[in-house]
């Protein structure tokens, strides 16, 4: 069966391969003004993250440089490969955006004006000089022989804390970086004749090395030079020229310098002292900082494992980690007989007696709990329900109390696995029964069926000896497997604490924003009506506070966000904290019982995928929450990264793959988050997100709370909120509000202009309670206003209902009403 994280693993593992010896990267991963690139620094190559500073540089080599000088002219007239070719030059440039915008204007310009009359103002084209001087700067690397960890990552790592050295350090660091400094001049003028747009280039491309000659100025004298002599139609000059002529100059990677000069031209004469500028700008050290000037292009990262104070530090390799070896490794007898003065097992298999092991000692451990009887007392057929011996559950499972839910695998005997699932366990008459927890059918059990943990196996072959030998021969794992799964690991630890903090981050923004909105509006009631004008994502309309404020609030208590509070505590719970906790202790059947290893060792046992508990891919996006409907366990969307498009289905429709607590009174293990309130949460968020326009008008665009934030929230709300919404538009937004439990709209006859409930609602009178009359949906009418008073008004399947204080969910309710019973 292929792993589910199997993909995530190979996208890894490839990165991995790579990067044994070193892996350079050369890409706007690291080009960025925002990429803060330095030698020593840590750095996770599957979250694209820099990290801290754990490898202290005291030497580095010394770099070299390669000079480029060159300049380009670019001409109506060239062909498209030529303005390809010009193109190439500077693919590896940092002005390559602006080429490429210069060359694809010229194309799109001559294919527009190609078929026109060539009159005298048609004749004007225009011209681009390109000059370029480039520095790439490398061989800049650590001195590892003299580089040495810093104090708390060596802390780290004497701790056995794997997890929290690569969160901090990365799982690589920076041992290269190679730099370019780059100055572009860009010349752009028109004239009407080829000839002269050509001389005026070679003007520019001579000034640029020592000064400008006779033919380049433009004086009073003998104008020959100066005018077009090959077209007759055209009088153009460099006075002309002059007339239409931009300088436009972009600097990549300068250091700082001290001399009088200027990055700014104004002519040509001008134009070589820039330059001269700039070169002094790229070379000159006149501050120790500027050692490392210049734009990072690329650098190399080298994985700690492959450090040789992090092998010394980590111990890895220090104490052997023993693994039985694989089955295909150990020898078969032939002919009854092994070689090399082997001994032949129970199976067939050779080696030395003191690796065998008796399968007899442990098969009572594997076979689990028997069941003794099944039952059928509720009329059913027999099968149903099973029995079984206590004090065998308590030595197998742990003392319960004959009380509980457990996750187990049902064996029967000749077939194997059965079954796999949750189920429930009680006691009646001092007699312990059991059943499926969701299910329950007869038939299901048979007497002589084992009852195992969920991760054990079932027992297919008994052993019909006093003895039933089996080889079971360990070998120490390799280092180089051990680094590889460092590796891995670690690069998985960075991605999901990426993860971890995107989700917090977000639960933190969206906080904030419902903070922000409320704050606008108590300040100045008006400011509900008030358009938010859009500041970046994909959403072209305008959006009311109030608007605004019914998506993020849409219960008017922080409904929404207590609801991503749950979802990124059980998330955490079920998935983050068990994988961490395998990583180091998780059970693994395939490690000899013998080995005697610090338990921090086992992080490099075994990569991460192969640890169940970090096997989820699903659960390793950003927003993902923990899938309760999931017996097999994973993750969903949550709530801040689903937003109204993506709520169709329920929150949960079981409790069984949730964080348990156990309830000392009633001597219970239930969900720490119930059910049914994450459910009626979830259908009060969902009811007023259906009637909200942002939703409506935007069908094909998933908007996420997270998306509205970006989008209106990250600016001054007060600078960004001048229009204010017609009277038209307020009467839909309250409209809208009566869908939302937080934004109920009063009603009152005593009240002068007071607003009159819609035909599908009454104005319930609760004074006493709330110390206000509000706007309901009419159908809880129905069955009482008695139950608006305690605010208990629930839904299912389109049927609203009001539970007991108690807080039985739906059927319950409805078995009350069978017995006469009010709900």
């Amino acid at each position: 069966m292929k792993s589910p994280s199997l993909s995530i693993f190979f996208c890894i593992a490839l990165v991995i391969i790579d990067s044994s010896f070193g892996f350079w990267i050369s890409d706007e991963r690291v080009r960025g003004p925002d990429s803060a690139a330095s030698l020593g620094r840590g750095y996770a190559m599957t979250a694209n993250s820099f990290l801290s500073q754990c490898l202290e540089v005291n030497t580095t080599s010394s770099p070299s440089f390669d000079y480029y000088y060159e300049f380009s002219f670019i001409s109506p007239s060239d062909t498209n490969t030529m303005l390809e070719s010009t193109l190439a030059q500077y693919s590896d440039s940092f002005s390559y955006g602006k080429v490429k915008n210069i060359v694809k204007s010229t194309i799109d310009g001559r294919e527009k004006n190609g078929n026109v009359q060539n009159t005298q103002n048609n004749k004007k084209k225009k011209y681009h000089i390109l000059g370029n001087m480039k520095i790439n700067r490398y061989y800049s690397s650590i001195l590892e022989s003299t580089a040495r960890m810093s104090g708390k990552a060596l802390t780290l790592l004497d701790k056995g804390d794997y997890v929290g050295f690569f969160k901090t350090c990365g799982t690589t660091y920076i041992r290269s970086i190679r730099r370019f400094q780059e100055v572009a001049v860009v010349f752009t003028f028109t004239t009407c004749s080829e000839t002269l747009a050509n001389q005026y280039y070679s003007c520019v491309e001579r000034s640029s090395f020592g000064g400008v000659d006779d033919l380049c100025q433009s004086g009073d004298g003998d104008g020959e030079n100066k005018k077009n002599l090959d077209d007759t139609d055209c009088t153009d000059t460099f006075d002309d020229i002059k007339r239409t002529l931009s300088i436009k100059i972009e600097a990549f990677g300068l250091g700082l310098t001290n001399n009088n000069g200027t990055l700014v031209v104004a002519s040509l004469n001008e134009f070589n002292d820039v330059m001269k500028t700039a070169y002094t700008a790229m070379t000159r050290r006149e501050y120790k900082s500027e050692e490392h000037a210049g734009k990072v292009h690329s650098m190399e990262v080298i994985h700690w494992t492959n450090n040789l104070s992090f092998q010394i530090a980590s111990k890895m390799g220090s104490k052997p980690i023993l693994r039985f070896a694989p089955l295909d490794q150990i020898p078969r007898a032939r002919n009854g007989r092994c070689q090399q003065g082997g001994v032949e097992d129970d199976f067939g298999y050779c080696c030395s007696a003191e690796e065998q092991i008796d399968l007899a000692d442990d098969e009572e451990e594997e076979r689990g709990v028997g069941i003794t009887e099944v039952d059928g007392s509720d009329g059913a057929g027999p099968g149903k329900y099973f029995e079984f011996n206590l004090t065998e559950w308590d030595s197998y499972f742990g003392s319960s109390g004959c009380s509980g839910n457990f996750e187990i695998k049902q064996c029967r005997s000749g077939s194997g696995e059965r079954w796999v699932g949750e189920v429930i366990i009680w006691i009646a008459h001092d007699v312990c029964y059991g059943r499926r927890n969701e299910g329950q059918a007869e038939g299901q059990w048979n007497i002589g069926d084992a009852i195992v943990k969920k991760s054990a196996d079932c027992v297919t072959k008994e052993c019909d000896k006093k003895k039933c030998l089996l080889c079971q021969p360990t070998r120490p794992i390799p280092t180089s497997i051990m680094k590889h799964n460092a590796e891995v690991n670690g690069e998985f630890l960075a991605m999901m604490d990426l993860m971890s903090k995107s989700n917090d981050y977000d639960l933190s923004r969206v906080t904030k924003c419902v903070k922000k909105l409320k704050t606008q509006i108590n300040a100045d009631s008006s400011s509900n009506y008030r358009y938010l004008t859009p500041i970046s994502g994909g959403i072209q309309q305008k959006v009311a506070i109030k608007e605004l404020l019914m998506i993020l609030d849409p219960t008017g208590d922080d409904g929404l966000t207590t609801l991503a509070r749950y979802e990124t505590s059980e998330y955490k719970s079920m998935f983050a904290d068990r994988c961490y906790s395998a990583l180091y202790t998780g059970e693994d059947h395939d490690l000899s019982d013998g080995a005697t290893i610090e338990d921090s060792q086992f992080f490099f046992a075994n990569p991460y995928h192969e640890h169940e508990e970090c096997s989820y891919s699903s659960c390793t996006y950003a927003g993902a929450r923990w899938d309760r409907d999931n017996p097999k366990g994973g993750c969903v969307r949550g709530i801040l990264k689903n937003g109204p498009k993506y709520t169709n289905s329920p929150v949960a429709a079981k409790d069984s793959s949730c964080v348990k607590i156990f309830n000392r009174k009633t001597r219970e293990r239930k969900c720490k988050y119930a059910q049914e309130d994450l459910v009626e949460l979830q259908h009060k968020v969902k009811t007023c997100w259906e009637s909200n326009s942002v939703v409506k008008d935007n069908p094909n665009f998933r908007l996420d709370p997270v998306g509205l934030v970006e989008a209106f929230c990250l600016g001054d709300i007060d600078e960004s909120s001048r229009d204010i919404a017609s009277q038209q538009s307020r009467i839909r937004i309250d409209q809208m509000a009566r869908s939302c439990t937080g934004y109920h709209e009063l009603c009152d006859d005593s009240i002068e202009n007071s607003t009159r409930c819609p035909d599908d609602y009454f104005c319930y009178d609760g004074t006493a309670l709330l110390g206000k009359k509000t706007c309901e949906p009419a159908n809880t009418k129905e069955i009482g206003e008695s139950c608006l008073e305690h605010r208990s008004c629930k839904r299912h399947e389109s049927k609203t209902y009001c539970v007991y204080k108690d807080n039985l969910g739906y059927e319950a309710c409805m078995e009350r009403k069978k017995n006469g019973d009010e709900c």
